[in-house]
């Protein structure tokens, strides 16, 4: 306020400037301590003698920003300061600052006491089907954590979490063995456990094993496909349990188990069995012999007396037997004569040659 003041008495007259500066807006009524349980809401009030401009809010020395749950009011000389469904975070020093004067006070979350009123309860459910769990607490809307095997679960394809009210609920679809754990509701400080059983669905044969025909020293593969990708089998030749090595190699790729067996022979043929634990397949593998052919004949031998004198035949595959003759009569092993087979190579030595062993030798193959 401003004016001019004016003093006259008889002729006298004086003037002066009257300049009324108005006081600093001053706290009446300050900020309170307040306990307030969590989940509620409250309303932090400071009365001033005048706002001059806006008030501002500090938490823990952070100015305060409006959102969602809080909010800030300035109207007839009082500042506030609106928090809903406090937190725990949301305790700490609050502070009301207008101009040069302020006023704190302290926020204590008391924590609430959430107990179960229906826990979790233990499920077993079908591998690739769905898993429910709930639990009813003692207090609506509340925050809450799941987890599985102590890793947290968030929404997605195949994971729902939801909330209605004091009820929470989890559902797994598309279950899978690796599924299979404990399952954890947290709710500070209620924490609540039950198990979570996948039962594996059976592994089927989709495509049986077909018989097979070859021939010696070819190599054959038999395939199988499965319900199931990546499951385990077994492969068997009757009832001898084959194992993976340079005669059998096994494979699976996805949902075909497959096992190949290499550079076959008479010996092979048989029943082969794929076994998935809850199915089987069962094919015959046929081998076909080919007929033993001379690669490499004999050659003839000039051999002087009282050495030693060796034919050789190399054949094509490995003979069943082997008979030597000489001028058509059969020959046997002895000191004289001494026969091997080496794989496919036929070796006849003759010990201690003289004038009578002189002649025509053969070399004669049988399956």
């Amino acid at each position: 306020m401003t004016g001019l003041v004016t003093f006259s008495a008889g002729k006298i007259k004086t003037e002066a400037h009257l300049v009324v500066r108005e006081a600093a807006a001053k706290v009446i009524q300050g900020l309170e301590d307040a306990t307030i349980n969590e989940g509620s809401g409250v309303n932090l009030i400071c009365t001033f003698s005048r706002l001059d401009g806006t008030a501002i809010w500090f938490h823990d020395e952070k100015q305060v920003n409006d959102s969602k749950r809080i909010k800030t009011i300035d109207k007839d000389g009082k500042a506030q300061l609106e928090i809903t469904h406090l937190r725990s975070d949301d305790a700490g020093t609050y502070v009301c600052r207008m101009g040069e004067v302020q006023s704190s006070a302290i926020l204590t979350v008391r924590p609430l006491e959430v107990t179960a009123k229906r826990g979790l309860e233990c499920v077993e459910a079908d591998e690739g089907g769905i898993a429910m769990f709930s639990c009813e607490v003692s207090h609506a809307d509340i925050e809450a954590q799941w987890f599985l095997n102590g890793v947290q679960l968030f929404s997605s394809d195949n994971t729902k979490i939801t909330q209605e009210g004091c009820k929470h609920t989890l559902t797994l679809g598309s279950l899978s063995s690796t599924d299979a754990g404990t399952i954890t509701f947290k709710a500070r400080p209620l924490v609540q456990t039950a198990e979570l059983q996948v039962k594996e669905s059976p592994v089927l044969i989709c495509e049986a094993l077909q018989d097979q025909e070859a021939k010696e020293c070819e190599n054959v593969t038999f395939n199988c496909r499965l319900s199931k990708k990546s499951a385990r089998v077994s492969w068997q030749k009757g009832s001898k349990l084959l194992q993976e090595g340079s005669k059998y190699i096994m494979t699976q790729k996805g949902d075909r188990a497959s096992l190949s067996i290499r550079d076959i022979c008479i010996e092979d043929s048989g029943d082969y069995e794929c076994d998935t634990g809850d199915d089987r397949t069962i094919a015959t593998l046929t081998v076909k012999e080919v007929p033993v052919l001379i690669k490499e004949g004999l050659q003839e031998q000039k051999v002087e007396e009282n050495f030693n004198a060796t034919f050789s035949c190399h054949l094509s595959k490995m003979a069943k037997s082997i008979r030597w003759s000489k001028d058509g009569k059969i020959l046997k092993a002895g000191k004289k004569y001494r026969m091997q087979v080496d794989g496919a190579v036929a070796t006849l030595e003759i010990m201690d040659v003289d004038t009578g062993d002189a002649g025509t030798y053969e070399c004669a193959t049988r399956h």
